[in-house]
Parts: structure tokens; C-alpha cells; sequence
């Protein structure tokens, strides 16, 4: 059952107590019995999970993904601009030494809002969209890819603002949706905006971007955003979870 990911210590516990279950065959004919959900119900996590486990398991052993019949209200069905989003930390000083930005949309828009800096950095020479990655090579390199990380990501959303400000009407505005891989990322992102809120020189820009991306760690900022965003910064693992079982569910993401 190692296999199945969130799948919490104390349910696997739980499941081999209360149901006997070691192993992902032993699961699924766990889930066929009628008083499975009765079972699952006295586990906080497992509560209501008798389909979902199903369709998970059934994944694995078949090897295709299947789909849970559920939607992802975090995943738009369509935007102007997509931020791909990449953040990786070494084990050892916990410091951010790789960051990237990725953006897409169409031709148009990316001319409409691209400055002559932005465009440079996140479109090759034929103007097509190309990600920009920065990664330290030493230890007194990674204050600079965290810098160039906010610079960049500010002047995007500026510029989006900037358009959107002198369109009243909401049709002719510009959506704009940011992503990363993992919640992992998600956190590595407000570790580097929250981090920056120390230096004098990105504090502004670090402060405005925590006011779009929205999350608990805001809190501990002395300022807060006026307006909410419904899915500032949708977690693609998290969202495609709620969709797919995929048959490898232990799933590592390299940048």
C-alpha cells in the first residue's frame, strides 16, 4: 500500500487493524465488501474515501489512469496567460538555488504585454515562448536568482495590471493564472517572497506579489490584500489528483 500517496500513517494502520489489509489486492477486495464505508468512516482520512481508493487502486494494478468522475474548480478552462512556476531548495542550507518562470499564451498578447526585458528573458529569437531558469552554482549566487526571480515575475504582473486598469469593461481584460508542480513549490514561493520582504531593494515588489498569491503564510505580514483570489496559485499535482488516479502515483518532478 506504499504505493498509494497521502495515504497517512494512521490509515494504513487503520486498514490493517480494521480490515485486515496489507497489500493493494487486499484493498481492492476490502472495498468490495459491504461494510467497507462503515470501516473507512471511523478514520478521520479514509472517511469517505471508498470510491476514490477504488479508482486509485484499479490504476495501479491495470497500469492506466482512470478517472475519478469528479471535477478541479482550481484548474480555469482557459486563460490568457499561463505562469509555469519552478522552485528547488538543497538539502543542506535549505537555501532556494534554482528558480524558473515559464509563460504562454498567444502571440498577441504575450506582444501586448511583454516589456522589451521580459520579452528577452521568456521568448527565444523567433518570439516564441521559452522558460527562464536561474540556478546558483555557489552558495553566494543564490540572493541573485532569487532577485532576478521577483524582478521578472513583478514586471509580468505590472504590466498585466497596467492593461487591465484602462479596460473598464471585464471582457477586455486579461486573465492571468500562475502554477507549480507540488505544494512543496507552492511553499518554496512564499518562502522566497516572505524572505525578500527583508530587503530593502524587492520588499515592494515582494509585498505585491504576496498580495496576488494570497496564502496563510501572509500572515505573517504587517499588510494585507484588500480583495481575494479565488485559485491565486493552483498546485498542477494537486488539481490533476482530484481529476486522474495515474497508475505511478509516486510521482517526482525534475527541473
Amino acid at each position: 500500500m506504499s504505493r498509494l500517496v497521502q495515504l497517512t500513517t494512521y490509515g494504513k494502520r487503520h486498514l490493517r487493524e480494521e480490515a485486515g489489509v496489507r497489500t493493494l489486492t487486499e484493498l481492492g477486495a476490502f472495498l468490495q465488501r459491504a461494510d467497507a464505508d462503515e470501516v473507512l468512516d471511523r478514520c478521520a482520512s479514509l472517511a469517505g474515501q471508498r470510491h476514490r481508493l477504488a479508482v486509485r487502486v484499479a490504476a495501479l494494478e491495470t497500469e492506466e489512469a482512470q478517472l475519478h468522475g469528479a471535477a478541479s474548480p482550481d484548474l480555469p478552462r482557459g486563460e490568457n496567460l499561463a505562469v509555469f512556476l519552478a522552485l528547488q531548495k538543497e538539502p543542506l542550507g535549505q537555501t532556494i538555488y534554482l528558480a524558473g518562470i515559464h509563460v504562454t499564451g498567444r502571440e498577441e498578447v504575450r506582444q501586448a504585454i511583454f516589456s522589451p526585458q521580459v520579452a528577452q528573458q521568456l521568448m527565444d529569437a523567433e518570439g516564441k515562448p521559452e522558460p527562464c531558469v536561474w540556478v546558483a552554482e555557489r552558495p553566494e549566487e543564490t540572493a541573485d536568482v532569487c532577485r532576478q526571480f521577483i524582478e521578472l515575475l513583478d514586471d509580468l504582473f505590472r504590466h498585466v495590471h497596467r492593461h487591465n486598469e484602462g479596460r473598464p469593461e471585464w471582457k477586455e481584460k486579461l486573465t492571468l493564472q500562475a502554477y507549480v508542480h507540488t505544494v512543496d513549490e507552492r511553499a518554496l514561493l512564499f518562502t522566497i517572497l516572505l524572505e525578500a520582504l527583508q530587503e530593502p531593494a524587492l520588499a515592494e515588489k515582494a509585498m505585491t506579489l504576496l498580495f496576488h498569491f494570497q496564502g496563510p503564510e501572509l500572515m505573517q505580514a504587517n499588510r494585507h490584500p484588500g480583495s481575494e483570489v479565488a485559485y491565486p496559485v493552483v498546485v498542477l499535482q494537486n488539481a490533476l489528483g482530484r481529476l486522474l488516479a495515474l497508475p505511478v502515483e509516486a510521482v517526482s518532478y525534475t527541473h
